[in-house]
C-alpha cells in the first residue's frame, strides 16, 4: 500500500541486469542511487562499477529526522479537478532547478503525470535502511558524484566519503537536483576515469 521499497525497485532491475548475461556500470541518481547501490550490495555480479550521483544519506538519524518532520513531503500533493496539484508539483521543485530551465520542470511534470503517487520513490528512500547496504558496497569500484548545488546530497557527500573509503570522488559544479542539467558534463567527467 506505501509503494514500492528500495530492495524490490533493487530486485527489478536485478531481473531486467541478469537477462544481459553480463555485468554492466550502474549509475544512479538520488533515488535511482540508493537504487543501484541496494542493487550492488545484493547482487554485485551484476556490476562493474557503482556510480552514485547525489546519492541520499539517510541513516536512522536521517529517517528519525525525515519521519519528524511536519507536512507534506516533496512531490506529495492532492490530485485537485483543477489542475492545482500540477502547479503545486512545480511549485515545491522549482527553487532546486534553474531559474532559466522551465523546460526541465515540463518534464519533471509530464512525468510525475505518469505515475499515480509522484511522491512513492520518495518515500522509498526515507525507509531505506542504507546501513544494510553500506558493508556490501566494497565489491565494486565506487565513483561518488557530488552536485555541488544540490541542497539534498551535497551536505551528505563527506558521509558517504567516510563511509566508502576507496570510492572515487567527482565533483560537478553547477549541479544540482536534476539530473538531465549536468548528465553530459557527469559523464565526461566519469570517462576521465578510464
Amino acid at each position: 500500500p506505501d509503494g514500492a521499497p528500495i530492495p524490490a525497485y533493487a530486485a527489478a532491475v536485478a531481473s531486467a541486469l541478469d537477462s544481459l548475461g553480463r555485468p554492466v556500470e550502474l549509475l544512479g541518481h538520488h533515488t535511482g542511487a540508493a537504487v543501484v547501490a541496494e542493487l550492488a550490495a545484493t547482487s554485485p555480479q551484476l556490476g562493474d562499477r557503482l556510480m552514485l550521483s547525489s546519492p541520499p544519506w539517510l541513516d536512522a538519524e536521517q529517517r528519525a529526522a525525515r519521519e519528524a518532520r511536519p507536512g507534506p513531503g516533496v512531490d506529495e500533493v492532492t490530485p485537485a479537478d483543477d489542475g492545482a496539484h500540477l502547479m503545486a508539483l512545480w511549485r515545491g521543485r522549482m527553487s532546486f532547478y534553474p531559474d532559466d530551465r522551465a523546460d526541465l520542470l515540463e518534464r519533471f511534470v509530464s512525468d510525475a503525470l505518469l505515475t499515480a503517487d509522484p511522491h512513492a520513490g520518495h518515500r522509498a528512500v526515507a525507509q531505506w535502511v542504507m546501513e544494510d547496504a553500506l558493508p556490501g558496497l566494497g565489491e565494486l569500484p565506487v565513483v561518488l558524484v557530488d552536485h555541488v548545488e544540490d541542497p539534498f546530497a551535497h551536505p551528505w557527500i563527506t558521509r558517504w566519503q567516510e563511509a566508502l573509503p576507496l570510492a572515487t570522488t567527482i565533483t560537478v559544479d553547477g549541479g544540482m537536483v536534476p539530473f538531465e542539467l549536468t548528465g553530459r558534463a557527469t559523464a565526461r567527467a566519469i570517462d576521465t576515469l578510464g
